[in-house]
């Protein structure tokens, strides 16, 4: 939890006047989507004016990343086969390799 203070600006006296402190607290609570909305509900109602950074996630984020990749590859497949209908060519597996770096040594020639 952190306290700050809260100013106001007096014109009359050309200072600020603390007027209260703000309390703030940082937590993380995990539920499920169907009780989002009611968390907010009941946090709203218990006072909390500012609600910041609410993150959506899924708890199988690598299976679902992986599926995903799996749907893509068998789709760019039934594709590219479709577009070679009626052609003598086929898809081929390939191997791609990305060169980041590379020094080579060359001997002179005598």
């Amino acid at each position: 939890m952190s306290l700050s203070p809260v100013y106001s600006w007096d014109p009359r006296k050309g200072k600020q006047t603390l007027e209260v402190y703000r309390a703030s607290a940082s937590f993380s609570i995990k539920v499920e989507l169907l009780n989002a909305g009611k968390l907010l509900t009941i946090t709203n109602r218990n006072g909390a004016t500012d609600i910041q950074g609410i993150i959506f996630d899924v708890s199988n984020k690598d299976e679902l990343k992986l599926k995903a990749i799996e749907d893509v590859m068998k789709d760019a497949r039934a594709k590219g086969e479709a577009a070679l209908i009626g052609t003598k060519s086929s898809i081929l597996p390939t191997i791609s390799a990305f060169v980041l770096a590379m020094s080579m040594l060359i001997k002179p020639c005598l």
